[in-house]
């Protein structure tokens, strides 16, 4: 069963036969491949409250970025006993049920399914929630039975793998934002794939979507996507642009993907009673806001009657919604493009940010 890994070194050895290329991540060359892998035996693993699934396709997030590296640096020191060691990766899939225990009702074999990565509790339960899994490339799981969520037959394998977190951080957030007809809504990173989803649920409400931008590489994109404006970093400089362009009214409500790179400079364009919500950090920059810089960012704040409104992920209802939406086509998923096979390294140089992209990056296995 064909299975896209990180590889100890040894692989080359015990799996000549394998498929394996080199990815050059952040200096490193990481060994990467299809494996032939026996299919796992799972039966004494299905419990009462599992269900187990099989991944028909998989997509990575900006924190796989982290988990990728921790993984290859596992596959290093494993290589050094000569091991065969591999490691799957990523955090979104879909996947087809093929075992269900006996006190799961809701699924069947043959349904489809995503993770529900309601957080800070599972459906149902006073169980840690979050994200199901960090190893989505891996081919079986077994996972229980309220960390799992049907799709919609409508839906596309493309889309349902890359729809949980994306699409349950974002319909969090709008709820949290509260957003008033006419309001200006500014969103930072607009390439990014939360920002993406945002601007598209956003399409459906009376407000003005701005975007903020390092380069206007993707402007005439975000243009037809709904985005009023795209402002680039250096604009911030010139605020009376800023004022003139929302009329005066500067921003309602501000969403920033990365705190680390874009909160300090953002914080003195909310307006009077405004909100500012942010779900992550670049975890590949070092922090660029010092004491002194946050103690200007909380008098504004406090001044302003600003609120800063944290986000991580969402509930389960949060999750519905958003399939709800897209059945109803208020809302679906960008996908820049659909790899399989042997195309392991454009896959990973698209999901990293080394060859520029717009929207999902996504790896179907067809066996």
């Amino acid at each position: 069963m064909n299975t896209f890994a990180i590889c100890s070194l040894t692989v080359k050895d015990i799996l000549p036969e394998s498929f394996t290329q080199y990815f050059l991540f952040k200096e490193k060359n990481i060994l990467v491949g299809l494996l032939d892998i026996p299919k796992t035996n799972y039966k004494n693993k299905v419990y009462r409250d599992s269900v187990v699934v099989k991944i028909k396709a998989f997509s990575c997030n900006f924190r796989d970025r982290v988990f990728f590296l921790l993984f290859h640096q596992k596959c290093i020191d494993l290589s050094k006993d000569k091991k065969l060691y591999y490691s799957p990766f990523g955090s979104d899939f879909v996947a087809e049920v093929i075992e269900c225990g006996k006190n799961v009702k809701k699924f069947a074999v043959g349904d489809r399914v995503i993770p529900n990565a309601s957080y800070p509790y599972r459906l149902g339960s006073k169980k840690i929630g979050g994200i199901p899994t960090n190893y989505a490339s891996q081919r079986i799981h077994v996972f229980d039975k309220n960390q799992l969520i049907k799709v919609p037959f409508s839906m596309s394998d493309e889309i349902a793998s890359s729809f949980t977190i994306t699409a349950q951080t974002a319909y969090s957030i709008i709820r949290k934002l509260h957003l008033k007809p006419k309001e200006n809504i500014l969103i930072t990173a607009p390439s990014s794939n939360i920002s993406l989803a945002l601007i598209r649920i956003l399409q459906n409400k009376n407000v003005n979507i701005y975007a903020l931008a390092s380069s206007l590489s993707h402007q005439e994109d975000l243009l037809k996507l709904g985005v009023s404006y795209v402002f680039l970093v250096s604009d911030l400089i010139n605020k009376e642009k800023i004022f003139e362009l929302t009329k005066g009214n500067l921003f309602n409500a501000i969403f920033d993907p990365f705190y680390n790179v874009y909160m300090e400079k953002v914080i003195p364009f909310v307006a009077m009673n405004g909100r500012y919500i942010t779900c992550g950090l670049e975890p590949m920059r070092n922090p660029q806001t010092k004491i002194s810089d946050m103690a200007m960012i909380m008098e504004h704040c406090m001044i302003n009657n600003i609120s800063l409104i944290g986000n991580c992920l969402g509930t389960t209802a949060d999750l519905q919604t958003a399939l709800n939406d897209f059945e109803t086509k208020k809302f679906d998923i960008l996908i820049d493009s659909v790899y399989n096979e042997n195309d392991i390294l454009m896959f990973l140089q698209k999901s990293f940010g080394i060859k520029e992209r717009l929207g999902k990056v996504v790896y179907k296995y067809l066996d």
